[in-house]
């Protein structure tokens, strides 16, 4: 739905000989929402993932005080277990041995007022410690950005979610 909003204002402007193409990339950014990349920090081993059956996921940490919103603090839990147990195919149905995740926002930057309109992004960084029933198994990296002023923390919040859902889902088939 997204996207057909995007090239139908994308098409608007060209047929219109407007030829602005500012406008053209925010409204492409405005489409395209939050986005995540995760990256396993080094040591990372993955092996036992594959037995994990169920997940339990501990509440979000940070030094960075009042610099992180709180919405994104209480949403990320949700999104997580979400994206991890929910749909028709969930990675995790629940039993043992459970995947721990616990979490430290690292950098959290929300774009705001006149500079999240004319292009400031809004970021968050999150180190995800994973451990298998109490054994530590290493650190996931995820950084979740967003270009769209209108993205708010529910959207990073989930953008973050999916993208460690698909950095395990990933890491459960392949053996270190």
């Amino acid at each position: 739905m997204r996207s057909i909003l995007a090239l139908t204002m994308l098409g608007s402007m060209v047929v219109g000989g407007s030829g602005c193409t500012t406008v053209a990339k925010r409204a492409l950014k405005e489409a395209a929402g939050a986005s995540s990349k995760a990256r396993a920090v080094p040591g990372l081993t993955s092996s036992s993932l594959a037995q994990c059956q169920g997940i339990s996921v501990g509440t979000p940490r940070s030094d960075l005080g009042s610099l992180v919103d709180p919405k994104f603090t209480s949403a990320l839990p949700v999104a997580l277990r979400d994206s991890l147990t929910g749909g028709e195919e969930p990675l995790f149905r629940g039993g043992s041995p459970t995947l721990e995740i616990d979490s430290e926002i690292a950098w959290y930057h929300e774009a705001g007022g006149v500079g999240g309109i004319v292009g400031s992004d809004s970021y968050v960084v999150v180190l995800f410690w994973l451990s298998v029933d109490g054994a530590p198994m290493g650190k996931v990296q995820l950084v979740t950005k967003s270009a769209a002023s209108r993205t708010g923390e529910d959207d990073m919040a989930k953008s973050m979610a999916k993208g460690l859902a698909s950095f395990l889902k990933k890491h459960r088939k392949k053996k270190d």
